[in-house]
C-alpha cells in the first residue's frame, strides 16, 4: 500500500531522551509523518488513554520502563479493552520476549539500534501495523454487517415463514369452511329433494283424505240443506288442513308446526265464519309445545270439528258465552288438547260412535287414527279432552 504523505497520531511511551529524539527524527524522514506525543510514564500514559483513547492512531512503547514495564503496559491497555494497535521497542533483541509480546496482542516488535536503517524500520513497522489494525477493523465491521444481515435475514425468514404458516393456516380454514358449504349445501339439496318427496307425498295423503270426507259425508246427504252444510262442513275441514301448509310455507323448521299460531289461526278463521256477531270470547292456555308434522292433519281436523261444534250448537239461544282452549304437555312424549264452553252442554253417557253428528263420528275415528284417547263431560257445558302421544308408534304414554 501506498503511504505517501500518510498522517498518524502516535502515543509515544519513552523514559530516554536519546531514543525519543530518534524516533521523532524516523517520523520526519519518511512516508509515515504526523503528531507525536511523548510520555516518559507508562501509567501517565494509562491515564492519557483511558481519558481519551481515540486521539491516537498507534503506541509505540518502550520495553524499559519505571515503575510499569513495557510487557505489562502493554496488558494494561490490552485488557482495558482500548482498540489502539501496540508496538514493543526493546534495546535487547530477545526471541522469547518478542513472542511473549506477539501472543499478548501486540502488533509488532522493533530492535532498537543505532543508524538509518532503524529509523527505516520504525516506518516500515508502524505503516504495517496500521494496514493491519485498518484491516482488522473492516474485518470486525464486516463480521458486524454480516452478524447483523444474519440477523435481519433471520428476522426476515422467521416472519416470512409465519405470514406463510398464517397463510396456510387461512387457506386451510377457507378449504375446511369451503368444505363444510359444500357439505351443507348437499344436505340442504338432500333435504329439499327429500322434502319435496314429502310434499308430494302429503299432498296425496291429503287429497286422499278429502276424498274419504266427501264420500263418507255424501252419505248423510238426504236433502238441499244437509247438501249445503255438508258442503260447508267440508269446506271448513279443508281449510284446517291447508292451514298446516300455510304455517310450514312461512317455517324455518318443516318438521313441526307451531301450535300457537295454528291454533289461534284456525279459531279466527272459523270464528269469522260461525260468530258473526263477535259474541263468543275464546280464550286459549297454549304451551310451547310444537306438533310433529305427521299428526297435524288428524289433529287439525278434530279441532276443527271441537270448534265447529261449540260456535255451532253451545250457544244456541243464548247471546254468547267462552270457549277454552288449551294444549298442554301432559309428560316428554304426550299432550293433551282441552276444548271447554259454557254453552248448553249435552247429556251424560253421550255415545261419540253412535251420535248422528258426523263430525263428533270423525272425531272418534281420528282419535284412534292418533293412538289417542278422547274424554267428554257434558255437566257444565261441553268439555272435550283428547290425550295423544307426539310419535303415534309409541301410544303407552295414553293409556
Amino acid at each position: 500500500m501506498d503511504q505517501t504523505a500518510e498522517s498518524v497520531r502516535i502515543l509515544l511511551v519513552e523514559d530516554n531522551s536519546h531514543d525519543r529524539l530518534i524516533f521523532l527524527r524516523a517520523m520526519k524522514n519518511g512516508p509515515i509523518t504526523g503528531r507525536v506525543t511523548e510520555c516518559e510514564c507508562a501509567a501517565d500514559a494509562v491515564d492519557m488513554l483511558e481519558s481519551d483513547a481515540a486521539s491516537f492512531d498507534v503506541i509505540v512503547t518502550d520495553y524499559d520502563l519505571p515503575g510499569l514495564s513495557g510487557i505489562d503496559f502493554c496488558k494494561k491497555v490490552l485488557d482495558a479493552g482500548i482498540d489502539v494497535p501496540l508496538v514493543l521497542m526493546t534495546g535487547a533483541g530477545s526471541e522469547e520476549l518478542a513472542v511473549r509480546a506477539l501472543k499478548m496482542g501486540v502488533y509488532d516488535y522493533v530492535v532498537k539500534h543505532a543508524g538509518s536503517s532503524y529509523q527505516d524500520l520504525l516506518q516500515v513497522v508502524i505503516g504495517e501495523v496500521l494496514q493491519r489494525h485498518r484491516e482488522k477493523q473492516a474485518r470486525k465491521r464486516a463480521e458486524i454487517a454480516l452478524e447483523q444481515a444474519n440477523e435481519e435475514l433471520e428476522q426476515r425468514v422467521q416472519q416470512r415463514t409465519e405470514d406463510l404458516l398464517a397463510a396456510n393456516a387461512r387457506l386451510e380454514q377457507e378449504i375446511k369452511e369451503r368444505r363444510l358449504a359444500e357439505t351443507r349445501i348437499r344436505e340442504n339439496l338432500q333435504e329439499k329433494e327429500i322434502l319435496l318427496k314429502e310434499i308430494h307425498h302429503r299432498v296425496k295423503n291429503n287429497l286422499m283424505v278429502i276424498t274419504s270426507l266427501l264420500r263418507l259425508q255424501s252419505r248423510k246427504i238426504g236433502d238441499k240443506e244437509q247438501a249445503i252444510a255438508a258442503f260447508e262442513e267440508s269446506r271448513d275441514r279443508i281449510v284446517s288442513m291447508a292451514v298446516v301448509h300455510e304455517i310450514l310455507y312461512k317455517s324455518d323448521d318443516f318438521s313441526k308446526i307451531d301450535q300457537n299460531r295454528y291454533i289461534k289461526t284456525m279459531v279466527n278463521n272459523l270464528k269469522g265464519i260461525y260468530d258473526i256477531k263477535c259474541s263468543t270470547n275464546v280464550l286459549y292456555d297454549i304451551d310451547d309445545v310444537p306438533l310433529n308434522i305427521n299428526i297435524s292433519i288428524p289433529f287439525g281436523l278434530i279441532l276443527n270439528e271441537l270448534i265447529t261444534n261449540a260456535f255451532k250448537h253451545a250457544f244456541d239461544g243464548r247471546p254468547g258465552g267462552e270457549i277454552h282452549i288449551a294444549y298442554k304437555a301432559v309428560n316428554d312424549t304426550c299432550c293433551r288438547l282441552t276444548v271447554r264452553d259454557n254453552g248448553a252442554g249435552f247429556p251424560d253417557g253421550i255415545d261419540l260412535k253412535g251420535t248422528d253428528s258426523f263430525g263428533l263420528q270423525l272425531v272418534t275415528i281420528l282419535t284412534e287414527q292418533l293412538h289417542g284417547t278422547l274424554s267428554v263431560d257434558g255437566s257444565a257445558g261441553a268439555c272435550f279432552s283428547l290425550e295423544f302421544p307426539q310419535d303415534t308408534s309409541d301410544a303407552s304414554c295414553c293409556r
